[in-house]
């Protein structure tokens, strides 16, 4: 009896907030545990994938050096000027310069390469699903996105109407991607929930730094404001198929083919002619191509 007075007077009471939270936390788990279906996948066996490599050509290299002479101050001709791009790019001159921007758009396309193969195997993953998840689940997703993004023009000082009006997208046009958005993002977050089931996965609030991104220093307060607005749950099941996504990919079986030279040219042209030919310069060269992988 001492033993159990001991326990129960060494417990943190909780404020009413935070007891409201809990409850509205219970109460989402047995909502979405009725809303959602036990998710099951066709096979867990390692997903395979083939990744395109871009291969990086004279014309790209010629683009940015371009730029980055315009950025400068200067057109393309004081390229030749050995002590004009020794000062303003801190080189010994062009053909360093040239390597520079090579390895640069090299290993961007690289980086590019390790995040189209995340988005292929995620894609592959949701294939494998065998249950349909629920509109009210994709609709809810929907919302969050709508959110974030109005979260994040405001901080641009941009509202939805004129990003819409400044990338010329109509507004049916950005419902539509969000709602594909949507649903694409519901059903890959369902295949990894079985996954992680069915491997028997957990992700512990310790691992929340490398798996959320919080800052170590941050962890405690993160944990205990999201206790105190219900979103720990959210958090936790955010980590947990995080964990899996890793998993996922590290295991996958992926085959890589690389662009030829001529291919490159063809596609670079292509990009020209379609007005999407703008080459952004690094620190020391380009951006490369950007395929973005939607995070989970």
């Amino acid at each position: 009896m001492a033993a159990g007075k001991h326990f129960a007077g060494s417990r943190p009471t909780l404020s009413e907030e935070e007891v409201d939270a809990v409850v509205r936390s219970a109460m989402e788990r047995a909502r979405r545990a009725v809303e959602e279906p036990l998710y099951t996948l066709s096979s867990y066996e390692p997903v395979k994938v083939k990744v395109r490599v871009p291969c990086v050509t004279d014309t790209q290299v010629d683009l940015a050096l371009s730029s980055m002479a315009q950025q400068a101050g200067a057109d393309e001709s004081r390229l030749s000027d050995t002590d004009w791009v020794r000062q303003a790019f801190g080189v010994r001159g062009l053909d360093e310069l040239r390597a520079d921007v090579r390895n640069d758009i090299l290993a961007s396309n690289m980086r590019d390469a390790d995040r189209q193969k995340g988005a292929l195997c995620l894609a592959e993953l949701a294939s494998r699903l065998q249950q349909e998840v629920p509109e009210q689940v994709v609709d809810e997703m929907r919302q969050g996105m709508r959110a974030g993004l109005e979260q994040d023009l405001a901080q641009s000082g941009l509202t939805v109407k004129g990003f819409c009006e400044q990338t010329g997208t109509s507004r049916e046009d950005l419902e539509r991607s969000l709602a594909s958005q949507a649903r694409e993002a519901a059903t890959q977050g369902a295949a990894l929930d079985a996954y992680a089931r069915e491997r028997g996965l957990s992700a512990s609030e310790g691992e929340w730094p490398r798996l959320l991104g919080v800052p170590p220093a941050q962890l405690a307060e993160v944990a205990r404001r999201a206790r105190a607005d219900g979103s720990y749950d959210a958090l936790a099941r955010t980590a947990l198929r995080n964990k899996a996504a890793d998993i996922v990919v590290t295991e996958c079986d992926c085959t890589y083919s690389y662009e030829t030279p001529q291919e490159a040219e063809g596609r670079l042209q292509e990009m020209l002619r379609n007005g999407q030919g703008t080459v952004t310069p690094g620190p020391m060269g380009t951006s490369g191509l950007d395929a973005s992988l939607p995070l989970v």
